[in-house]
């Protein structure tokens, strides 16, 4: 799967949970769920972005409990990841940190891509951010399916934008 074909597969999610849910919160759990739910999709998606960047990738939640999965299956490469606990957009802070490989070993100012099913206000990169500069380490580049927000300010790169 290319990335204009992963573009068109999120637009037909987008669409199809469109004639569902007229926005909301309903609207937004069930384009994150059909998002983690197909693995081919999340797996091609994924590797394409460490393929743009060869950064360490920074996951969050379920998405990021996932990635090892598919990692630990062989149905992506071993690459060097990060995992913080989820639902850091409702308010949670960064409670764990997991690396994978467990030998894993950073520097200072290395400089991680952010990997996530959504993006809506900023929080959760806020959050991801501010922790990774506690750590000496830089939140380079921004990857999600779904941008839904009104203003790009984080230059957050998707497969689909809600505001054009």
């Amino acid at each position: 799967m290319n990335l204009e074909q992963m573009k068109i597969h999120m637009t037909d999610i987008v669409q199809e949970v469109s004639l569902k849910y007229k926005g909301g919160e309903s609207y937004f759990n069930e384009i994150d769920e059909r998002i983690k739910k197909d693995i081919y999709f999340l797996s091609f998606y994924f590797k394409y972005v460490y393929n743009q960047t060869h950064n360490p990738i920074i996951l969050s939640g379920e998405i990021g409990e996932k990635i090892i999965k598919f990692q630990y299956l062989k149905i992506i490469p071993l690459v060097p990841i990060l995992v913080v606990n989820g639902k850091l957009r409702k308010n949670n802070n960064i409670t764990y940190i997991k690396f994978y490989p467990i030998d894993y070993s950073f520097s200072d100012k290395t400089q991680f891509t952010m990997f996530d099913d959504s993006y809506y206000s900023g929080k959760t990169v806020n959050k991801v951010r501010k922790e990774l500069n506690n750590i000496g380490c830089v939140l380079k580049n921004i990857y999600v399916f779904y941008d839904g927000s009104i203003v790009n300010k984080d230059n957050v790169k998707s497969l689909y934008r809600y505001y054009k």
